[in-house]
C-alpha cells in the first residue's frame, strides 16, 4: 500500500475577522474537506479490492501441516474441504485447489482422484506407483452458477505418473456447498499420503 497514503484531517474551521464567514466555509468544503474524504475513500478502496471485493465470503484456507493416508484397498478420503455455498458470487470468479503428497515405496497398485462435488476432476487410474511425490492443482472457474470451467495440471516425481494439463467443463449448483477432496485407493496403509490442501480465493 505504498502507494496509498492519506492526509491528516483538517482543522476546524477558523475564519479570520476580515474573510466573509459564507466565504470560508465553501472554501473550507471545497478544499479541505473534500480532499481528505476523496484520500480516505481510495484508501478503504483499495483495502476492499485488496481483501477480494464482493467476492469476499472465500476464506484462504490451508492445511500443509496436516498428513493423511490411505486405508486398506477401499476408496478413503484424505483431506477435504467444504467451498460454502455462494463463494463463487459472480461469473469469472474463479478458486484455486492444490494437493500434494508421496506414494508409499511399493509395487502396490495405487489412484487416487480429485473431486469438486460430484464431479471428477482428476483420476490417475490404478498403476503401480512405487515412491514419488505428487501435487495436483485446479483452476474451477465460474461460468454461471450452474457451470464451471475447470483446468488442472499434474507432476510426479513417479515416472508413471507423467506431468498433464487438461480441460474439463462442470455442471455444480454453486448455490450450495461443494465438497472439494482427495480420495485414495490402494492396498495397505498409506499406500498414498497426503501431506497438504490448499484452496484459495482469487
Amino acid at each position: 500500500m505504498s502507494n496509498i497514503t492519506i492526509s491528516p484531517p483538517p482543522k476546524p474551521l477558523s475564519p479570520s475577522k476580515t474573510e466573509p464567514r459564507s466565504e470560508a466555509i465553501v472554501d473550507y468544503l471545497q478544499t479541505d474537506l473534500f480532499n481528505y474524504f476523496s484520500d480516505l475513500y481510495k484508501f478503504l478502496y483499495f483495502i476492499w479490492l485488496r481483501t477480494g471485493g464482493y467476492n469476499t465470503i472465500i476464506p484462504t484456507f490451508a492445511s500443509s501441516i496436516s498428513t493423511k493416508g490411505s486405508v486398506g484397498s477401499s476408496d478413503y478420503t484424505l483431506l477435504e474441504y467444504t467451498l460454502p455455498a455462494k463463494s463463487l458470487g459472480e461469473n469469472g470468479h474463479y478458486i484455486i485447489i492444490e494437493g500434494f503428497g508421496h506414494f508409499a515405496a511399493n509395487g502396490n497398485n495405487k489412484r487416487l482422484r480429485l473431486y469438486f462435488g460430484s464431479v471428477v476432476l482428476f483420476d490417475t487410474t490404478s498403476l503401480a506407483l512405487n515412491s514419488g511425490g505428487w501435487s495436483i492443482k485446479a483452476q474451477v472457474y465460474r461460468v454461471s452458477s450452474n457451470s464451471q470451467k475447470v483446468v488442472t495440471s499434474v507432476s510426479s516425481s513417479n515416472s508413471l505418473l507423467t506431468a498433464k494439463s487438461f480441460y474439463v467443463s462442470t455442471s455444480q449448483n454453486l448455490d450450495n456447498d461443494i465438497v472439494i477432496k482427495f480420495v485414495a485407493n490402494g492396498v495397505a496403509n498409506n499406500d498414498i499420503v497426503q501431506e497438504g490442501l490448499i484452496v484459495q480465493n482469487n
